[in-house]
């Protein structure tokens, strides 16, 4: 099973894909909400493929609808589209990068820090150029899909 942990203010904090990953977070998970969900929900968040809503008591995942422009009025209904190696390094460089190199440089005995480390070489020696685009799809569904190892920002401890 995989995890969506939210903070007191029902806010997603961070996610796991399972016990091991979940316990490696750094995070005192007595003082959070921890949601038990299925490996399908769990994917459909980290590929961007629905919001998702909490309660306080009930997990709740609204589709997005792909079909909606990036720039509408809607922008929690739509998905990132990578229209060029300038699109997606803004997001690598803005989203991710920053979260797996603070953990890098802070916590060197965590079990996950050799997969984070190798996810963050592959992302500072990534050549955009080699990319297709535009990927119409999250960062993590193009690595998912082309057998790239990945961190979701908010996997990574």
């Amino acid at each position: 099973m995989a995890y969506f942990i939210f903070n007191n203010e029902n806010s997603l904090v961070k996610i796991a894909l399972n016990d091991a990953d979940k316990n490696s977070l750094n995070l005192n998970l007595t003082a959070h909400n921890v949601e038990e969900v299925s490996q399908n929900d769990y994917n459909s968040f980290v590929f961007q493929e629905s919001t998702i809503g909490y309660d306080g008591t009930t997990v709740t995942l609204s589709p997005i609808d792909y079909s909606v422009p990036p720039d509408s009025l809607f922008p929690d209904k739509t998905t990132q589209v990578f229209m060029d190696g300038d699109d997606l390094k803004v997001y690598l460089d803005s989203c991710v990068l920053p979260i797996a190199k603070q953990f890098l440089e802070v916590i060197s005995d965590n079990s996950m820090y050799d997969s984070v480390q190798n996810y963050y070489e592959y992302l500072q020696n990534l050549d955009y150029s080699t990319i297709t685009y535009p990927i119409n799809y999250s960062w993590e569904k193009y690595c998912n899909d082309n057998g790239i190892s990945f961190f979701h920002p908010l996997q990574i401890p």
